[in-house]
Parts: C-alpha cells; structure tokens; sequence
C-alpha cells in the first residue's frame, strides 16, 4: 500500500532465520505481547499496545537520538504468523512479519523475521541508508540472536513463567 514512485528511496529488507530451543506457542505468545520487545531488542526503549494500534519508541544507531512511530498489526495467526507495519505519518516507514515454524526434528522452533524499512526522501535519507543500512541488518540479526538466547536461557524458569506457560497470561 506504499507509493513506490517517484524517486522515492527502495525499502532495505533485511531477513533471518534461526532456530529456538522452545515449543512456537511458547515464542509466539511471548513476541505477540509486543511490550515485552525491548527485553531482548536493545535499542528498543519502549513499545506500547492500544487495540490494533502499537507506539514505539526506538534509539538511533550511533547515539544520535531517538525516533518514534506507530504501527499496526496488518495479519496474524495465533501460533503461527505476525504482520505488521508503520501507520501513515510515522518517522519510521517500516514493516515486517515473523513466522513461528516447527523444526523439522519437532524438538523445537524456527523463527523467521522479515523486516523492511524505507529511509525518508532527499539527501539526508540517502545519507542515512548509507549510514545504517549495514548496521541495521547487523541490529536485526543481533535481535534474533537475543530473542533465542533470552527463551533458552532459562529465565523464565521461575513460578510467574510455569504459569503464563500453562495459562497464556501473565
């Protein structure tokens, strides 16, 4: 739904796939809760739900600031499938899915991310994909990593975390 025209700048899609020691249910219902990104997205400060609608706060690579957008979730299918993109006016053009997958063995789950963003127009937009194209990819991989780490970690092996297990709630 995005006007592609124009000279406008291409979208920068960065896609990973890695595989999660824990059940899809189990990572599904933890990313789908999306206050809980920043706990292993690191330059995530804050994201906020409000019905379909989601407010993020986000810092810049290299300390240069922060930026904040809102987003919508476009699809989604429990257990299995997150879509989600910027609503209109946002700072941030970007968009992405996730998909939860069982791992062939059935002893765990492959996570795959899609995330697509469009720097803004002009020369300083072309400055800035320059400038944190690389770094983005690398902040996306490092995401994941962070994600599979923190479920297989173990620090959800206490009481409150049985019960959203069992229950789905927190």
């Amino acid at each position: 739904g995005r006007n592609t025209a124009y000279n406008e700048n291409s979208a920068i899609d960065v896609s990973s796939r890695l595989f999660i020691d824990k059940p899809k249910a189990v990572l599904y219902r933890y990313w789908r809760k999306l206050e809980n990104l920043p706990n292993f997205m690191e330059h995530l400060n804050e994201v906020k739900e409000s019905g379909n609608v989601s407010y993020w706060s986000s810092k810049i690579p290299g300390g240069l600031g922060e930026v904040d957008w809102e987003a919508e979730i476009l699809q989604e299918e429990e257990n299995y499938l997150i879509i989600w993109r910027s609503l209109p006016g946002s700072e941030i053009d970007n968009a992405g899915e996730v998909k939860f997958l069982d791992s062939v063995d059935g002893k765990g789950s492959i996570v795959e991310t899609t995330i697509s963003y469009r720097p803004p127009a002009g020369d300083l937009g072309e400055f800035a994909a320059k400038l944190f194209n690389p770094a983005f990819k690398k902040l996306v991989e490092k995401d994941l990593q962070h994600f599979k780490n923190f479920m297989e970690a173990g620090d959800f092996e206490n009481e409150t975390f049985r019960k959203w297990e069992e229950t789905g709630n927190f």
